[in-house]
């Protein structure tokens, strides 16, 4: 095979490997973890709501605000984490249920913790998705958008009247990984591969042309 031909197969095999990269969509590139939260209040030490019986905070988590970058971010794992605590000012049992979005995340779960020590001594509940778990895929595509609806009620099994508490800490929490786009990478092929021709054709010349007279 003389220098044009190899030349010319050689970009044609990167051509090839650029093409398939370009149309294969985006890709996943090295996993870079980044510590991305969106905690209220800020402090981390409440009270964000107090929730009188019967009562219904709503809210948001935020993450855009945060640095979250959905175009070049892909989240790979999230924790949400709540903590209560009671007013102690009757000795009724109370409970609560949230929703994050649509899905109920706690269920008339009975809270107490107190304000003595705080946070430590607060009471708290969280839930844990990640991509390794097919179950937890809707979940986390979902929270791709970077905005995540919630809200606690103050509620109480059938039969039971709805205590008071307080509302401390809400958190949401995610672990990311960089988006790497394929057609980067497929503009980096087709550059390499007229880079080499280059020199094919650099060198093809210099032997067909000989040394000048």
């Amino acid at each position: 095979m003389n220098l044009p031909s190899r030349a010319i197969a050689v970009l044609g095999l990167l051509i090839g490997l650029g093409a398939t990269s370009l149309f294969a969509g985006p890709m996943q590139g090295p996993a870079i973890k980044y510590s991305i939260y969106d905690r209220d209040p800020d402090t981390g030490n409440g009270p964000i709501e107090f929730l009188s019986a019967g009562e219904t905070y709503r809210s948001d988590f935020n993450l855009l605000e945060k640095g979250f970058d959905p175009l070049t971010m892909k989240i790979t794992a999230a924790r949400v984490t709540f903590a209560f605590a009671d007013d102690n000012g009757d000795r009724r049992d109370e409970y609560a249920t949230v929703y994050l979005g649509t899905d109920i995340m706690l269920d008339n779960q009975e809270v107490n913790g107190n304000h003595t020590n705080a946070p430590l001594n607060y009471d708290y509940y969280y839930q844990e998705w990640s991509i390794t778990n097919t179950s937890d895929l809707t979940f986390l595509t979902s929270l791709q958008s970077g905005i995540l609806n919630y809200k606690v009620m103050s509620t109480a099994p059938t039969g039971q009247k709805c205590g008071d508490f307080y509302l401390k800490i809400a958190q949401l929490e995610i672990d990311t990984e960089c988006i790497v786009k394929a057609a980067e990478s497929g503009s980096t092929a087709l550059l390499l591969g007229c880079s080499i021709l280059g020199m094919f054709w650099q060198r093809f010349r210099r032997r067909s042309i000989g040394p000048a007279a």
